[in-house]
């Protein structure tokens, strides 16, 4: 019985081994398409690669990267999200994953995305820049007010104020945005576009 048990985990073993060593080859070629700027084939081994071992989580990275240089944004914001299952806490995929949402107009999925982000840091730049045209596009001034605020924590600008007040004014609060608009004005002398 321990026989048994002993060839069957050895022979367990030597499949992983070589699963994880057939990932590694097709993702070696994969690497090497891509430097041949021949991404089709680039993005099919990386794929080979993800099905020899479904957690290569660099498999998905330099995947979603060729498909984003192909301009098939909807199969990269997919990668970014299977990235996310295994980097939770790592903010960059989710604005990726927002930023081409956005590009695509879905702007509910960006602002899912974004939200996630803001979450892991409220002053990643970037992200508060692409979330405040998200909420005007989805109408959602509230939350709107809320990364606005972000954004003057972050750093008190012309056009920070003047969203902040574009905010308030949506949302039928004139006396406060009254107070915001004017703020844009002693800054730089006029309203930012």
């Amino acid at each position: 019985m321990r026989r048994w048990i002993f060839t069957h985990l050895v022979i367990i073993l030597g499949l992983n081994l070589t699963l994880a060593q057939s990932a590694k080859k097709f993702f070696s070629a994969a690497e090497k398409f891509e430097q041949a700027n021949n991404l089709n084939e680039a993005i099919i081994n990386y794929g080979k690669a993800i099905e020899f071992d479904p957690n290569y989580e660099k498999a998905y990275a330099a995947r979603a990267l060729c498909y984003e240089k192909i301009n098939k944004k909807q199969e990269a914001v997919e990668d970014y999200k299977k990235m996310i299952v295994f980097s939770p806490k790592d903010k960059e995929l989710y604005y990726n994953a927002g930023r081409l949402l956005f590009d695509l107009k879905n702007y509910k999925g960006a602002d899912e995305m974004f939200r996630k982000a803001l979450e892991r840091d409220k002053g990643y730049e970037e992200v508060i820049s692409l979330e405040i045209k998200t909420l005007y596009a989805t109408q959602d001034y509230s939350f709107g007010l809320t990364v606005t605020q972000y954004a003057l924590d972050l750093k008190k600008t012309a056009e920070y104020y003047y969203h902040h007040a574009v905010m308030y004014d949506s949302l039928k609060n004139y006396v406060e945005a009254e107070k915001e608009y004017k703020k844009p004005l002693i800054i730089c002398g006029h309203i930012p576009e």
